[in-house]
């Protein structure tokens, strides 16, 4: 799943299981990535996690991941690695 706003993510739009694709670099993406009980959040444009993120992922046990990519070709190359 892909999207900017963290509320519209936790309005039960970004699937149970999947990944989250974002530029988004902070604690409350976590938060809403648990909530919605995603595996991973891939962090597009060269975004690199910040220590605190990356601790509380850990804890989570959500996966992050860093692409140069941008959100929309994330998506696709996640998609065409998953066919």
């Amino acid at each position: 799943y892909n999207e900017f706003m963290l509320s519209f993510a936790n309005d039960v739009r970004a699937p149970e299981g999947g990944i989250w694709i974002t530029v988004m670099n902070n604690l409350n993406t976590l938060a809403v990535a648990s909530l919605c009980e995603v595996h991973a959040v891939v962090l597009a444009e060269n975004v690199m996690p910040q220590e605190d993120v990356i601790q509380r992922a850990g804890l989570e046990g959500i996966s992050l991941i860093s692409t140069p990519l941008p959100i929309f070709e994330a998506a696709v190359a996640a998609q065409n690695y998953l066919d």
